[in-house]
């Protein structure tokens, strides 16, 4: 069954290479959607479509990961609506590429 998910992570996820560690398990997962710095905050914004599987074993790996300090994590499941072709980082403003 395919759905969408938003997933606010935060803790010290942000200037640690967080947002290409969930890259690298969308892209392997074959995730669509994107991963983004939340301003003012201490938190990534995950957006994400595909089985719910998948989306499900995404969460379990960054949760059992332990070189990320997570203090909190909030999934909100969504309708699938098909909006993304491939699983992106969104850069923030100021930041070169990788």
């Amino acid at each position: 069954m395919l759905k969408a998910s938003s997933i606010t992570i935060c803790g010290e996820v942000k200037g640690v290479g967080f947002r290409r560690y969930v890259w690298r398990i969308a892209k392997t997962l074959n995730l669509r959607g994107f991963v983004e710095n939340m301003p003012n905050s201490n938190c990534v914004k995950i957006y994400v479509e595909g089985a719910d599987s998948e989306i499900r074993e995404l969460v379990n790996r960054i949760l059992q990961n332990r070189v990320y300090t997570i203090t909190n994590i909030n999934v909100v499941d969504h309708e699938y609506r098909g909006l993304y072709t491939d699983f992106t980082i969104v850069k923030c403003v100021g930041e070169e590429e990788v």
